[in-house]
């Protein structure tokens, strides 16, 4: 679910792990908190391509929930 989610919100774009300087908007989990933070060479779920759609996919209350039950998986 999280990741349908995460493609509905970055809509054609896909990260390029390829390419060192294109920043990659990550939600990862630290200690029992999620956070927002900047990847680049990191392969990870859920990123984006934006910081505004990180924040707006992670402070909606029902996809944090989501994220919270997905969190040993992250």
């Amino acid at each position: 679910m999280l990741l349908q989610l995460r493609n509905a919100y970055n809509g054609d774009w896909v990260p390029d792990w390829n390419d060192p300087e294109q920043p990659k908007h990550a939600i990862l989990m630290l200690e029992d908190e999620a956070v927002c933070d900047v990847v680049f060479h990191v392969r990870h779920p859920l990123v984006f391509k934006s910081p505004e759609l990180q924040k707006k996919f992670i402070l909606y209350p029902e996809i944090r929930e989501y994220i919270m039950k997905a969190a040993p998986l992250l």
